[in-house]
């Protein structure tokens, strides 16, 4: 996905406060405002940069080393900050600028037909190909939706919602581990000191609903639908288990017709068949969609109905002044302004 200088998209998500595990929320006091100024904190000590893995991914959060900018001589892999920060606990708005180095993306080419030239732009030492992502998160009370609070993420390369909510986290699970949170385990014989286990502090983020797989079918042809079987590791009771690997994949050809009667009748079927086999999850792949896009919407098997299964709202930034930038190291102010706008638009979160 490249960067338009004429538009940006950006994702609609729903973003709340959470513990791991969820028996300690009875114990923990924290806020969402709270959570962001552990942020802020971390952010204004200037240690905040983290560099990837190999293979682009963030290390485990308990082996996240958060370094300054300034004993990052080179990258090898990649690295992902916090560019810029604004928390306002006046409007009841934060402010994020994520800025991601990937030194695996090819250096950017400048063409000339004119010769057949091609001018190949080399990083400097301590560089590598940027990219930037603003994010606005609304806690007020106006901004409240049914899973969360009101974001709005712009949809970057190579800094997707998954690593930048992965990021944060690792944040919050440094600073719940160096301040030992712990809550007292239920249900122990009477007699007995209550057993006391670490719990983290976490910030979830849910896709704001946007048309459902029954809408995308109408105007766009289903080609295939794949059934995925993943191999969970077990990283810990205070923790989620993480897929290790896909261990089975069952991939359907089919193709149904626009506005076809029988697809989702045949999903809801094969989502009850993937369930008996103990598959986790199925992959719609939707081609043909209005400007030659597509759509591979992903949920799991456990869903009841996979017609009313939702997927991520997408909205378009656009009628800029000026050309946009692949990359910034302060907040794109007219950037910034839509996405102010669209947090306060109760049309598109309806």
């Amino acid at each position: 996905m490249v960067a338009l200088k004429t538009e940006r998209k950006v994702l609609l998500l729903q973003s709340e406060k959470g513990v791991v595990p969820d028996a300690a929320s009875s114990t923990d006091h924290h806020t969402l405002e709270s959570l962001l100024k552990i942020i802020e904190t971390r952010y204004k000590t200037g240690s905040f940069c983290v560099e990837l893995l190999a293979d682009g991914s963030l290390p485990g959060a308990d082996s996240c080393k958060f370094v300054k900018a300034s004993t990052i001589d080179k990258v090898t892999t990649g690295v992902i900050y916090i560019a810029d920060m604004n928390l306002d606990t006046t409007t009841q708005k934060c402010q994020f600028l994520f800025a991601r180095a990937d030194a695996s993306v090819s250096n950017p080419a400048f063409v000339k037909a004119d010769g057949n030239k091609v001018r190949i732009v080399t990083p400097d030492k301590g560089e590598a190909v940027g990219f930037s992502a603003h994010m606005t998160l609304d806690y007020s009370s106006t901004a409240k939706q049914v899973h969360g609070q009101r974001t709005v993420l712009e949809k970057t390369a190579n800094l997707s919602r998954s690593l930048i909510f992965e990021y944060l986290n690792a944040m919050l699970t440094r600073h719940s581990r160096d301040n030992g949170f712990e809550y007292e385990l239920k249900g122990k014989q009477k007699g007995k000191n209550p057993e006391k286990r670490p719990y983290r502090l976490s910030l979830t983020a849910m896709s704001k609903p946007s048309a459902s797989l029954k809408e995308d079918i109408k105007k766009g042809n289903v080609s295939m639908i794949e059934l995925i079987d993943n191999e969970y590791e077990f990283v810990g009771i205070d923790k989620n288990d993480k897929v290790k690997k896909v261990s089975r994949v069952v991939k359907l050809s089919v193709d149904f017709p626009k506005k076809s009667k029988g697809l989702l009748d045949f999903l809801n079927k094969t989502s009850r068949k993937a369930k008996d086999e103990n598959f986790d999850e199925i992959v719609v792949r939707i081609r043909n969609l209005p400007g030659g896009t597509s759509s591979s919407p992903r949920f799991n098997v456990e869903l009841e109905d996979a017609a009313e299964m939702l997927y991520s709202k997408i909205e378009i930034l656009e009628g800029f002044k000026d050309p946009l930038e692949q990359c910034y190291t302060t907040f794109c102010k007219p950037i910034s302004d839509k996405i102010d706008g669209k947090l306060s638009d109760n049309s598109v979160w309806k």
